[in-house]
């Protein structure tokens, strides 16, 4: 068929010369660009796919680029932490330079200093000027911000790193299982209920008939056991009138006798009296119930008894369980005006593990009304849960349970206190307890009276040394009128003899002046004249002899036990003080007893007085030792006096019972000691402290139990005891509590991961944070911290999400910084508390420390390079190359496929455009059947 008016042929023609065009274009596209896909229509999803990957892949390169640029930031850094790590070594060796104190001479120790200094200042330059990039590393500007500062169970803190998120901030919880333990092994290997012993001063009650019928109670003014058993004599054999106010009274402290004296006739003796001569001995007071002083008294007696006993009663407190947790349990007492006479109430406290019995108040007008018994108080405290009380009395003809009471008004009974010690255990290695002692032995004198013209002058005359060889010496007197106005005096030490001379005729005689210049010019003997006023009175020429005795005081320690063995008694002046009210204090540190005393005043301070400061000193009581009938009773400040000193010794018992040689070994050493039979527990853990720094281990004591335990805690710190050799007599061998013993890490856990432990340190590494806690020593609560910013972070991944960073935290180092738990390391500086000449041995330790904190630093930088960054290079570079490669599959064009796409389209195009023109021709062709 034969048309001319639609040209099929042609139209098909065109339409495929046109896609053959459109191939053409397409390969020749592909092969000019190299790209399979040059637009969206050439594969729209090829296209987002190769688009996602191109931003995969750029992200990638910028994380490699990140990367290497924190490594070199960290490869700054670690070369400053190397400059730090040598002069911290150059340091460490000067300390130990300066520790050979035998051939350092003190410039050498000086020019040593200078060094340090000098290198303590370039550290803290180095911290000062490192930076990268006009950044500062090493100055605390990357360290994390924390509160940690204000939670006091945290010593130390080190948070390496912490993925803070998008809130910026992490709490951390910390969640103490148990507490860290050192390694400890005690004396003592059995437990038993623990003990206290309640003793109230000694005293005693007396009948007494008259105007008046009530009660009278003797009490000791002390709470020495010296009181305890003190015999009372009342004599009434005296004749009328020849006792002055009607009655006297003595004290014999070898046979613990008070004798009163009283005259014939005990109807006309007012109590007042009575009282006043008890009390004249300044060891005891009377206090009274319905008597009045005026009142006479018609009999003084126990039961029909003329004698009867003082006694120091007591109550024994002990622990319903067994075992140490009931060791040091304080016994307290208290006043309240709403407890009923008679009805106390005890309350125990276990944090601070007290008991107290609060009681009456004594009644002003009745000094005895608010009475409490012994089994008026031991039923209070076995109300308590824990503890139980029974009371032990003395039996004699005098005393019954209902003679001994405890008042409210009575200064001595609110002083009492007792403790349970280390009574909790069964057994000891040492002898049993006593009350430690120091006896204070002033000089011998004497007080004389010496009758003149002009009435009775008073002279103190005291021996210018101390010791027995002036004690109990012949102080005699000579009338001389052979040579007027040449006093003299003569010692003669052999015979105990001191002979003073003095003049007297009809007409002239020495004065007392004259006497004292005599006395003190022997230079053995010295004067002070009570009254100086009366100085120039002149001496009748009959004068008595005299004998001299030795004043002592005694301070003694009212909790049994070693705690107070070798405890020195000293004297210090104290101007304005005034003689009369001298003071007492008591140092545990230095287990030292001072008196302060004012010597400005010729006036002696009077033992009374000093004895009344030792009772006022907590857990001591002091008593006098005075011959009435001739010691001087006081001590004089400015001779020799104000030299004397007192030692308990070991007089407070807990002593070893046999020789013994035994190594201590810890950490760090071993030792081996050997004590004597009689070796108390406190100078066995002095002993073995004193080489702590050498083992590892150090030891205390509580009366007679000794601890000897790690100084450090953890499972890494021991203690060992091995008994090389004990007396026959001796029981450490058996009684210790173990031969070996460990220590125990703290348990605890951070935000909800176990932690892992080493002593008293707690770290944990997870994903999200690194942090190392040093935790106070004991602390077993929780606690919890804020970190809200800080640290440098590292964008390590394509992804800006917080798993793909890392965030740490690089301290200050500069030497206010610089250090650990022993200090920092400014305290080397000179002047400073650890400086070469002030403490060598702290400063060893504040360097380890330091030392310690930059090669971590370094080794946790150098960790972060090597297993962080340079693997995370490594990493990324195999994720580039692969997503390279799998864009370049879906976008890059294939040459070999458009090289044939292009030659099959121009082979097309030119067979198309052959094609088209021969179906043009057709149409022309068919002009020929018109011709």
């Amino acid at each position: 068929m034969t048309r001319i008016n639609t040209n099929t042929s042609s139209l098909n023609a065109q339409k495929t010369l046109r896609r053959n065009n459109e191939d053409l274009q397409t390969a020749l596209t592909r092969l000019s660009t190299g790209l399979r896909i040059n637009s969206g229509k050439d594969d729209p999803a090829g296209l987002i796919a190769a688009e996602i990957m191109q931003s995969d892949i750029r992200a990638t390169q910028q994380a490699i680029t990140n990367t290497e640029r924190g490594n070199q930031m960290i490869a700054t850094a670690d070369s400053a932490l190397g400059s730090i790590g040598d002069l911290l070594h150059d340091i460490r060796a000067l300390v130990t330079e300066v520790a050979n104190t035998a051939v350092m001479s003190d410039e050498q120790i000086e020019a040593n200093q200078l060094q340090v200094d000098a290198a303590l200042e370039a550290i803290n330059r180095i911290a000062q000027v490192t930076s990268f990039q006009g950044r500062s590393l090493l100055n605390g500007s990357l360290d994390f911000i924390t509160n940690a500062d204000s939670i006091a169970q945290i010593e130390n803190l080190k948070i390496d790193k912490a993925n803070l998120g998008t809130a910026n901030e992490m709490d951390v919880l910390v969640e103490i299982a148990s507490a860290a333990e050192q390694a400890q092994i005690t004396t003592s290997s059995g437990e038993s209920q623990a003990e206290a012993e309640i003793r109230f001063a000694s005293r005693t009650r007396l009948e007494v008939t008259g105007a008046n019928t009530g009660d009278v109670y003797i009490q000791a003014n002390s709470l020495s056991e010296e009181f305890h058993n003190v015999k009372v004599i009342f004599n009434n054999t005296y004749e009328t009138g020849s006792l002055d106010n009607g009655a006297t009274a003595s004290f014999d402290t070898t046979q613990k006798i008070l004798y009163v004296n009283c005259e014939n006739g005990a109807s006309n003796i007012a109590f007042a009296n009575v009282e006043y001569a008890i009390e004249s001995t300044e060891l005891f007071t009377v206090y009274s119930e319905n008597v009045e002083a005026a009142d006479t008294v018609a009999t003084l007696e126990w039961g029909g008894n003329d004698n009867g006993y003082m006694t120091q009663d007591y109550i024994t407190v002990q622990a319903d369980a067994r075992g140490e947790d009931w060791n040091d349990v304080q016994v307290k007492f208290a006043y309240d005006e709403s407890i009923t006479a008679g009805a106390p109430t005890a309350a125990y406290d276990s944090e601070s593990k007290t008991i107290t019995v609060t009681m009456a108040v004594g009644n002003a007008g009745n000094e005895v009304d608010g009475w409490n018994s012994l089994s008026n108080i031991a039923s209070a405290i076995n109300d308590l849960d824990d503890f139980s009380a029974s009371t032990t009395m003395t039996t004699n003809a005098s005393n019954t349970a209902d003679n001994t009471y405890v008042f409210g008004s009575f200064d001595l009974d609110t002083k009492v206190i007792a403790d349970t010690a280390a009574t909790g255990y069964l057994k000891s290695s040492f002898s049993d307890a006593t009350r430690a002692q120091a006896v204070v032995e002033f000089s011998a004198g004497v007080l004389k009276t010496f009758t003149t013209d002009s009435g009775d002058t008073n002279m103190y005359i005291k021996a210018a040394g101390l010791g027995d060889r002036y004690d109990q010496a012949q102080v005699q007197f000579v009338a001389d009128a052979s040579a007027v106005g040449q006093e003299s005096a003569d010692w003669d030490a052999g015979s105990k003899t001191f002979i003073v001379h003095y003049f007297h005729d009809a007409t002239t005689s020495s004065t007392i002046d004259q006497i004292a210049t005599a006395i003190n010019a022997s230079n053995d003997w010295e004067a002070v004249i009570a009254t100086p006023a009366q100085g120039t009175r002149k001496v009748n020429s009959g004068q008595t002899t005299v004998v001299t005795s030795t004043d002592s005081i005694v301070v003694e320690a009212t909790e049994a036990g070693a705690n107070f063995n070798n405890m020195q008694v000293v004297f210090e002046a104290k101007e304005g003080q005034g003689p009369e009210t001298p003071k007492a204090k008591y140092d545990a540190g230095t287990n030292t007893f001072t008196f302060m005393v004012d010597y400005s005043s010729a006036a002696p301070t009077r033992l009374e007085d000093l004895v009344l400061a030792v009772n006022e000193v907590e857990g001591f009581a002091g008593y006098m030792n005075k011959n009435a009938n001739s010691a001087v009773g006081g001590m004089f400040g400015g001779g020799v006096d104000a030299t004397v000193v007192g030692n308990t010794g070991s007089s407070g018992g807990n002593a070893l019972l046999d020789d013994l040689v035994v190594e201590i070994s810890g950490p760090d050493g071993a030792e081996v000691f050997t004590f004597n039979a009689g070796t108390t527990s406190n100078q066995m853990a002095s002993a073995i402290s004193l080489v702590a720094d050498a083992i590892g281990v150090e030891a205390t004591f509580n009366n007679d139990l000794v601890t000897i335990q790690s100084l450090a805690y953890g499972s890494d710190s021991f203690v060992s005891v091995a008994v090389l050799s004990e007396g026959s007599k001796g029981t450490l061998t058996k009684s210790i509590s173990a031969s070996r013993d460990t220590g125990e890490d703290v348990d605890a856990k951070i935000n909800g991961v176990q932690a892992t432990s080493k002593g008293n340190k707690m770290w944990v590494n997870t994903s999200t944070l690194g942090v190392t806690i040093d935790v106070t020593a004991g602390v077993d609560n929780n606690f919890r911290f804020n970190i809200s910013g800080g640290g440098a972070q590292f964008q390590l991944g394509p992804d800006v999400v917080s798993n793909q960073q890392v965030r740490i935290g690089i301290q200050s180092l500069n030497t206010a910084r610089l250090g650990g738990v022993n200090g920092a390391l400014y305290q080397l500086n000179t002047g400073g508390s650890a400086d070469l000449s002030t403490d060598p041995n702290m400063a060893a330790k504040i360097l380890g420390d330091a030392i310690g904190v930059v090669t971590d630093l370094r080794g946790r930088l150098g960790a972060l390079q090597s297993f962080t960054m340079d693997t995370n290079i490594r990493t990324l570079e195999d994720t580039m190359e692969n997503l390279t490669q799998a864009e370049s599959q879906i976008r890059d064009a294939d040459f070999a496929v458009e090289t044939a796409n292009l030659t099959r389209a121009q082979v097309l195009v030119q067979s198309g455009t052959s094609v088209l023109g021969i179906a043009n021709q057709n149409p022309q062709n068919v002009l020929g059947l018109l011709q």
